[in-house]
Order: structure tokens, then sequence, then C-alpha cells
């Protein structure tokens, strides 16, 4: 059975149509040539078709779900033995390596290139406005990676390409390139919080992260959420008291 999309509140239809026409991250989506897909889920990005996409030098489509208008995503694959093409940009990008395995390049000017090498469930972030560029180790099977990134959002206050995309100023506080282990140092796991929080910049498998259970925060401890009448948010009761 296919699932119920609620929405969070109802739009305007002059809003939806402003969005619709004015919307400067729609209309680089669509300028970009590749499918956008919609909904609500994908159920296996693994398999999605995907288009020519010029810009990045491989095969990719847009992950553009109903009402999500603070993050985006797309899937973007690499050919056997290829390389995508560099790029950098104003939008922080989290990237999910969904199969295959290869290396990615960084680098800021003129300075020194890092590098790491990533294979399926690898995770790590692209630093802000940093230079890079991917690459597939395997000479006969594509690499596919799924992105999630802040695009809506900065192109809602740049609203030009031009700008997002060609930019040069380096956020060194984010990337420092003279920083050898950046992508290598070991992370700090903090499990002492609600639910844990894993604090690094590159996870090598996300499938063998051990998960610490979900603990309530102190300030809540003793205290369960029941319903609110009239559909408001719950109430917070000692805990018995139901």
């Amino acid at each position: 059975m296919s699932p119920t999309v609620v929405k969070e509140y109802a739009i305007h239809p002059y809003v939806e149509f402003l969005v619709n026409t004015y919307d400067p991250y729609r209309r680089w989506l669509e300028s970009e040539g590749v499918p956008i897909v919609s909904g609500s889920y994908v159920s296996d990005i693994r398999t999605l078709e995907l288009g020519d996409w010029p810009r990045k030098g491989g095969r990719g489509a847009f992950l553009s779900f109903s009402d999500q208008l603070e993050s985006d995503g797309y899937v973007c694959e690499i050919p056997a033995g290829g390389s995508l093409k560099p790029q950098h940009h104003l939008y922080e990008e989290v990237i999910v390596v969904a199969k295959g395995r290869g290396t990615t390049e960084l680098w800021v000017g003129d300075g020194p290139r890092r590098s790491f090498e990533w294979q399926a469930g690898s995770v790590f972030s692209i630093p802000l406005n940093v230079h890079y560029q991917h690459h597939n180790a395997s000479g006969t099977e594509p690499a596919r990676y799924f992105a999630l990134t802040s695009a809506p959002k900065t192109f809602e206050l740049f609203r030009d390409p031009g700008f997002v995309f060609n930019t040069e100023h380096q956020f060194r506080n984010r990337f420092d390139p003279n920083h050898e282990e950046f992508f290598s140092k070991p992370g700090q796991y903090h499990t002492e919080y609600y639910g844990g929080i894993l604090h690094t910049n590159f996870i090598g498998d996300i499938r063998q992260v051990q998960l610490v259970p979900r603990r309530q925060p102190p300030e809540l401890a003793g205290v369960t959420a029941a319903p609110a009448s009239g559909g408001g948010s719950p109430r917070l009761l000692p805990l018995g008291s139901l």
C-alpha cells in the first residue's frame, strides 16, 4: 500500500504560483537537464533511473520531495574508470556512497591537494566552497552516491547560480588545506548525549557504526508525553500518572 503524504500546512494557491514561477532553486534544477524525482521517497537509489549530467560529467537525478524547502538531494553516478568534473559551491553537501569505491580530491586555490578513499557505506561532508573531484576506482563498475545539500536555502538567499558556483572565497575555518589528517583523524562518539553524536569528518562504513540507545535528556527524566486536547502539542506528565 502506498504511503499517505501528509502536508504540514496548506499552501495558498497564489504563494504556490509564486514559488513555481519565481523560485530560483526550481529554475536552476530545471536548467540542469537531469530527471527531477518528486513525491515522498525513493525505494532504492541504487536502481534509480538517471540522466546525463553535463555539468557533473556523469549521470544523475535530483530528489526534490514534497514541501521540502530547507534541504534537497541528488543521486550521481561516476562511470567505470572515470571521474566527475571538478566542482565547488556555496552550499553544504553530505555524501553517502551507495555502491562502488573510489577517491575524492580536495584543494583550495593553488594549495596542496588532499585525497581520501571511500567505499559503499562511506559518509563524508564536502567542506564549504572547497574545490573537489570524485574518481571511480573500478574500471568495470560504476560508482553511485546520494548527496544531501542545503542548496534550496542558498539559492533563495543569493538567487544567482553564477555566484553560488563561481565565488572563490576560502572558508579557512571550515577546511585547512595544510591539515594532512582532515579526513583520517579519529572521530569522537559522544554516547552520553540524546541518541549519540558522532563528531567526525569521515565515516568509513556507516553500516558498521555501533548505535547507542536513545537516552532521555536529564531535564525530561521522569516525564512522558501525553496527547494534548484539540490536536495541539503533547503535554508532559510525570511517569506513572497516566
